[in-house]
């Protein structure tokens, strides 16, 4: 199958984004150094761009979560491995996060090209979101509420030690 380097059953989900990488329905997006500081620049309301949702996500006060994934045209995820899936640079991904029916946060880390993830959180405001700063910070929310951005560090600490950084996007959760 297009889109996995390996033998074994797939599912429906991964099928379907995997399908719509081969039939170049992914768009190109351009290659960059550093995260860009909105979200809006980050590509994902490109085409290609494909929701999911694992089976087990954790729970984060409360909040409504929703994730994506965009790989690089013609690329594909090495699934050798099924619990250390590698993801070809260029790889984003990206989760949002609502409390009460309004747009908190949004997480993005993206493969560069010497192998290392690149992490970011962005805030919401209005329309599009900003990029947050790398130490995190906390929002102040209606009703006396506040919300904690993680910093890139917390963002590491997280992901940087799993045998692949890309906790929601595996075989145990996508089956």
């Amino acid at each position: 199958m297009a889109g996995v380097a390996a033998a074994g059953t797939v599912p429906a989900m991964l099928r379907t984004v995997f399908l719509c990488l081969a039939l170049g329905l992914a768009a190109a997006l351009p290659a960059r150094a550093g995260l860009p500081e909105r979200l809006s620049q980050t590509g994902l309301d490109a085409p290609g761009v494909r929701a999911f949702e694992p089976r087990f996500a954790l729970w984060s006060d409360g909040a409504v979560k929703r994730r994506w994934i965009w790989l690089p045209p013609g690329a594909q995820v090495d699934a050798s491995q099924p619990d250390a899936w590698r993801f070809p640079v260029g790889t984003r991904l990206w989760k949002e996060f609502s409390l009460d029916g309004r747009r908190v946060e949004t997480r993005h880390f993206e493969l560069q090209a010497d192998g290392r993830w690149a992490y970011a959180s962005y805030v919401w405001d209005g329309d599009d979101a900003v990029r947050a700063p790398e130490r995190g910070q906390t929002l102040a929310l209606p009703g006396g509420k506040s919300y904690a951005i993680p910093s890139t560090g917390d963002c590491v600490a997280c992901h940087g030690g799993a045998r692949s950084p890309v906790l929601g996007f595996a075989a145990l959760q996508l089956g």
